[in-house]
């Protein structure tokens, strides 16, 4: 029987002492620690675990997944395999990507394949709330009838969809994110702070 067993602590002595103590129980059931056991601090490699690898301010997907999935984009790329099979084999990796600060992974994956994905997790909104204030926009996904505003208020992550092509356009011109905005109340402008990058009133 295999189990991996997982225990932090930001002491070392506790952590070998705790060692000690299961290996003295594990032989009082038959079993024993495998050698390659690790103690060591999250900082300098992550824990490696069901997929990813986890550190105190991020999580990644695992090295030979990330290759995988470049493999099969490379394989799509090379016309080896359809849009159709590419999506149905990809959704399985998108399955570990969306749980994972892979933001800049999904995005290379759209730029080449024109697939998109999205790992952003916020709550849905509505944007007039947000008249008057500045936003925080991250990211904005264009689809066939409208478009997604992934944006951040007060540290709180928030999506808002659109059909707006004033407010699509205006974003737009700015060409690059993360970016903060003010939206205004009566109409969909939106001004930069930066005085330079202030969009001019749309007749």
């Amino acid at each position: 029987m295999l189990m991996i067993i997982v225990i932090l602590s930001d002491d070392k002595d506790f952590l070998h002492k705790d060692l000690i103590y299961i290996k003295l129980y594990f032989n009082t059931i038959g079993l024993n620690v495998k050698d390659n056991y690790n103690i060591y601090t999250v900082d300098c490699r992550g824990i490696n675990f069901v997929g990813y690898v986890f550190y105190h301010t991020h999580t990644l997907i695992r090295k030979s997944i990330k290759y995988k999935i470049i493999r099969l984009v490379n394989s799509y790329l090379n016309r080896e395999i359809d849009k159709k099979e590419f999506k149905v084999r990809m959704c399985a990796y998108y399955g570990w990507l969306k749980h994972a600060d892979a933001k800049n992974l999904l995005y290379k994956i759209q730029s080449l394949t024109g697939v998109r994905y999205s790992n952003w997790n916020g709550k849905r909104t509505n944007i007039a709330k947000y008249y008057g204030k500045y936003v925080r926009i991250i990211q904005v996904i264009n689809y066939a009838k409208y478009f997604r505003i992934n944006f951040i208020r007060n540290g709180k992550a928030y999506y808002t969809d659109s059909r707006d092509k004033t407010l699509f356009y205006s974003i737009h011109r700015l060409n690059h994110f993360p970016i903060n905005f003010k939206i205004t109340k009566y109409d969909w402008r939106i001004y930069t702070k930066n005085r330079k990058e202030n969009i001019k009133p749309q007749i």
